[in-house]
């Protein structure tokens, strides 16, 4: 332990029965977005601080990287958080969140949060989230059930003809992106959209969602991809855990 840097930490929270958010982390709330983020320093050093400032997870690696005594890379998205574990002040800084499972990108900061929507980019979209079965109770109430049995496009299909017209307008129609706003003091559960009262700073920050957006896709052209091939078991195995790109 005197040699040792430990990190507990999570990839997400879970939404465990708030509203439209049922046991699920494709939505930009807080039971998702805040985890629990503990270092333990080698020997125990500075034990018991707390840093009340909102931290990332992409600042893991250069605070790692910098323990570590190793080269911090410039340009990363995160920044070190050694001084603050020693105590420092840390400056307070619009924080971006991306969800790929519902097309559901934030930005968060001090108060505020603007949520970012693409329901309609697929079906996981138009059944789980909170505008998609608004959509289907306005346009399509029966199809409802049959949607919440979790059963798989080709299997709704077989059972109504015509769905894939109603699913391609939904699509169409939700497409987005859709903009919402919310004071998360006064409304935790991000149930009443501030957004038509508030546009300089739906402006503000829908200004550091794009930039972070572009950085994103810049990155991604730096990163080739490589194809891998998996064994059978493997591929059920990621199938079965919903990790197969597989559309539902």
């Amino acid at each position: 332990l005197d040699e040792l840097v430990l990190v507990i930490s999570a990839d997400h929270g879970e939404t465990m029965g708030a509203p439209e958010h049922k046991f699920g982390h494709g939505t930009q709330v807080e039971a998702v977005l805040h985890v629990p983020l503990v270092v333990r320093l080698p020997g125990g050093a500075h034990g018991g601080t707390r840093v009340r400032t909102p931290v990332q997870l992409v600042d893991l690696y250069p605070t790692l990287a910098e323990l570590a005594g190793a080269r911090v890379p410039a340009g990363l998205h995160g920044r070190s958080l050694v001084g603050a574990l020693a105590g420092a002040a840390l400056a307070s800084a619009p924080i971006v969140h991306q969800g790929g499972r519902l097309q559901s990108r934030a930005v968060s900061d001090g108060e505020w949060r603007l949520v970012v929507t693409q329901p309609g980019y697929d079906i996981n979209g138009l059944v789980s989230s909170a505008r998609g079965r608004a959509w289907f109770a306005a346009h399509q109430p029966e199809l409802l059930p049959m949607l919440d049995a979790g059963l798989s496009l080709p299997e709704m299909l077989a059972r109504r003809s015509d769905l894939k017209q109603i699913v391609n307008r939904a699509h169409a129609e939700l497409r987005g992106p859709f903009f919402e706003l919310y004071h998360l003091p006064s409304d935790p559960h991000q149930l009443v959209d501030r957004a038509a009262a508030e546009p300089e700073l739906v402006a503000r920050l829908r200004a550091v969602y794009e930039q972070a957006e572009r950085r994103s896709a810049e990155e991604r052209k730096r990163v080739p991809v490589q194809a891998t091939e998996l064994a059978p078991a493997d591929a059920e195995e990621l199938r079965a855990l919903g990790y197969a790109g597989d559309e539902r």
